[in-house]
Formats: structure tokens, sequence, C-alpha cells
């Protein structure tokens, strides 16, 4: 009967926007750790060996000439559950669109009344069973935007100006769902123009990208330039208390 690996302590290590989750396990001898090697290779998770998929840093670690065994696993777990939102699209099919996310219907459609003179007033009616239908008020350039829901948070991204190249930007709302008036909880600008080229007047677009993480009761929204930009923060961070 094969002896019973031992898994050691986990460990977990953030490197840049991405978890790394290891088991230690305690020093072993030479035969002991092939042992330990093939015992682990049969139970249900995958053992990666270092040196082929592990980053250079972390293959560090065996220059230090520790004795001791190593594995990278792949763990689902909330606590670490960081990733990019799942954005839908309105405004690109006529005046009136329905968008279902799982157990939350948004319809967002043209208000009767646009007081700006362009067809930019918005009107959004959220349902979600067991509640009354909440509606929200809103604004968009050019009368296109998106929305995603994220726990009890919706996300409305938006239009801000209209005109030339650079006049619109984009701004995201945190919404709280599950109330009558949809709370506004945060409103973040998440793209810029600038002009990056002396020699040519037209500006570049910068957009943020936004990851929600949720940890215990509060939610972390993070808006992180893909690449780090003079004049603009790499990162924009809100942290919304869970409504319990």
């Amino acid at each position: 009967m094969p002896r019973q690996a031992s898994l050691g302590i986990p460990l977990c290590i953030r490197r840049g926007r991405s978890f790394y989750c290891f088991s230690v396990a305690p020093f072993t001898t030479g035969s002991e750790q092939r042992e330990l090697n093939r015992d682990t290779e049969s139970l249900a998770c995958t053992t990666i060996a270092i040196g082929r998929v592990v980053p250079a840093w972390l293959r560090s670690i065996s220059r230090l000439r520790m004795r001791s065994s190593v594995s990278l696993w792949l763990v689902l777990s909330p606590l670490f559950a960081m990733g990019d939102v799942r954005w839908h699209k309105f405004g690109t099919s006529g005046d009136k669109e329905t968008i279902v996310v799982g157990h939350v219907t948004v319809t967002v459609e043209l208000q009767k009344v646009q007081t700006s003179g362009f067809p930019d007033d918005l009107l959004m009616t959220v349902k979600i069973p067991g509640h009354n239908p909440s509606q929200f008020y809103f604004s968009s350039s050019y009368g296109f935007g998106s929305v995603a829901v994220q726990g009890s948070i919706l996300l409305l991204k938006y239009g801000v100006g209209r005109g030339t190249a650079g006049a619109r930007v984009e701004h995201v709302k945190a919404l709280r769902l599950g109330h009558q008036n949809l709370d506004e909880l945060a409103d973040v600008q998440c793209s810029y123009w600038i002009v990056t080229n002396p020699h040519n007047a037209g500006p570049n677009e910068f957009h943020y990208q936004l990851e929600v993480q949720t940890k215990g009761d509060h939610a972390t929204l993070s808006f992180v330039l893909p690449k780090p930009r003079y004049g603009l923060p790499l990162q924009k961070i809100v942290r919304i208390k869970n409504d319990r």
C-alpha cells in the first residue's frame, strides 16, 4: 500500500495580476522525494514540474538548494477570484434593448423627452425576481454603453462628451442591486485621451481594464492600465461594502 503523500503547507504568492499557489512539503531524502513524487502523481490535482512553466523568479528557489518539494496547484477560490468584467453592450440596435445577465434583466431605452438636443438621455429598468422593478435615469453620449453584473453590484459604462476625437470619455458607475432607486455607489472615469506625439495633434485613447475581487463583506473594483502611462495613475481602486 503506497504511503500517503504529505502535501505540506499551502502558500500563495501574488505576482503582478496573477496568483501562484503552492504546497511546500517537509525536507525529504532523495529516495523519499521520488516516492513522494510518485504518490503525488496519483492524486486528482495536477503537479507541474519546476523549471518548465514556473517563472524565472520562482526558479531561484531551487538555487538555494532547499531540500523541499514544491508543487504548483491550480486553485479556484473566491478569496483570490479576480478577473476582467464581462460587459454587455446596449445602444447598437434600436431605441430599446433588453439584456439578460443571470437572474437580472436590464432594459435600456430612450427617454421620451431629450433635454440635450441629442438622443443621449436614457432610462434603465432593472428587474430581479422577488423585487419591484428599479429605474435609473442617465445620459450617455451617442446613446450607447455597456452593463455588467457582479454579485449585488450593477456596473454601468457610459460616455461623457461629444464632438471631435478626444471629446468622449468613458465612465463606470457602480449601482446597488435590489434597491428601489438603484443607489449609486461610485463613478470612475476609465478612459482618457492624451496627445503622445507632439508632431501629431490627434490624441490617443487609453482605457482602464476593470477587475472585481470579492473578499469577505467587501467588493474591490480595480481599474488598471495595461501599461504605465506618464500623467495617469496606474491603478484606481474602489472598495465597496457588500449589502446584506
